[in-house]
């Protein structure tokens, strides 16, 4: 009786030590299970916040190109005339946006022109869009506000000449930006403030002299 009270106890023991181990396999299954669904759960997170920021970040690219459009397009067309205007194209390429500025020709007689600045239209009108997106740069950034334009525009045809020397003064008074323009056409000087003459003599020497302007 004794053997058999023995024998019973020692399976209850065992049976105790069984249930024990179950129980803190389950517990431990639970835990794990508990991490593993915690972690998906953040990756989700983190991919819907990937996702609205990636909506934000091209929201606010769609506005700034936009206005940087606009900016460029008044620009344009206080030289050129209304029929002149830029685009800018975007696409995702790896994983980043690109941009492609494209001039665009709306006339009567030769209807839409669109294409990059340079090969589509010459240099006079890329120039300018050239000259302005330095100057948006030059606004937003904490630099100095000056410009150094060694014959930026000398690519311009004699007829819009006037109106781009018109269009440099606005923007430095408009803008506060000091523009230093150095240039062989002579009708910039009616619209600058201060301008000099170099030139070089016979014996080699550099001279710089003031001269009157129309300010």
């Amino acid at each position: 009786m004794e053997e058999l009270q023995r024998r019973l106890q020692t399976v209850l023991s065992a049976v105790v030590v069984a249930e024990t181990t179950r129980s803190n396999m389950l517990d431990e299954e639970k835990h794990h299970l508990a991490k593993k669904q915690a972690a998906t759960e953040a990756r989700t997170m983190l991919t819907q916040a990937g996702d609205v920021i990636r909506k934000v970040h091209d929201i606010m690219m769609s506005d700034r190109l936009t206005s940087l459009e606009a900016m460029v397009t008044q620009g344009l067309q206080s030289i050129f005339g209304p029929h002149l205007s830029l685009e800018i194209l975007t696409a995702i390429k790896y994983g980043k946006v690109s941009a492609e500025p494209l001039l665009v020709s709306n006339t009567p007689n030769c209807g839409v022109i669109k294409g990059p600045p340079l090969e589509a239209f010459g240099g006079g009108p890329s120039s300018i869009v050239g000259l302005l997106f330095r100057t948006i740069c030059l606004l937003r950034s904490k630099q100095c506000r000056f410009l150094l334009l060694d014959e930026t525009v000398a690519a311009v045809s004699d007829e819009y000449l006037e109106g781009t020397a018109q269009f440099l003064s606005r923007l430095a008074q408009m803008c506060g930006v000091t523009i230093l323009l150095v240039t062989h056409k002579s009708a910039f000087l009616e619209f600058a403030d201060k301008s000099y003459r170099g030139a070089t003599s016979e014996r080699g020497t550099f001279h710089v002299s003031k001269t009157p302007t129309g300010s």
